[in-house]
């Protein structure tokens, strides 16, 4: 994380954003929190190109702490987001309760998205509701032009993946 701050106090505000993820344990111990505040209070203006990230798995079973950390972030200017969404049948509540600026659908439900009509027709349901709260959505693991094709007929923001390419 001390690298990604570095990054962006370092970089011109114009360069790409940085997303963390942040780890269920991190979300419930305050030193670390009061460390992530000194933090982004340093960062000023170019918190707002930061992205933190918590798992589904971490959100639902840490609400209290993920929507304080959700307002510590805002609070700055950040982004926050919702990482490997739609595992949890409690996933849909965390739209209602957190808000999040975005969430990242897990990569189990695009798999095969243009083979099943049915799995299809419910991602165009998610993200219309999901735009409807004003909440981004985007794709993870999109690795054939098929599944893009889908993705964006159902209106999905964002993608990543090895079809846009390796990590680096």
């Amino acid at each position: 994380m001390t690298l990604a701050f570095e990054y962006l106090k370092g970089s011109p505000a114009e360069q790409e954003a940085v997303a963390i993820n942040l780890s269920p344990q991190s979300l419930v111990d305050q030193d670390f929190m009061d460390w992530l505040a000194a933090r982004l209070g340093v960062l000023g203006e170019n918190s707002r190109r930061l992205a933190i990230e918590v798992s589904e798995f971490g959100a639902v079973r840490n609400l209290a702490a993920t929507q304080r950390c959700r307002d510590l972030v805002r609070s700055h200017g950040g982004k926050f987001g919702i990482d490997h969404f739609g595992m949890d049948p409690k996933a849909l509540n965390l739209l209602r309760e957190l808000l999040p600026d975005y969430v990242k659908l897990t990569g189990s439900l695009i798999e095969d998205i243009e083979a099943v009509e049915s799995a299809s027709e419910m991602l165009q349901s998610f993200v219309k509701l999901a735009h409807s709260l004003d909440v981004l959505v985007i794709a993870q693991q999109v690795e054939r032009a098929e599944q893009l094709a889908v993705l964006a007929s159902a209106q999905v923001d964002a993608g990543q993946g090895y079809y846009f390419g390796a990590p680096e």
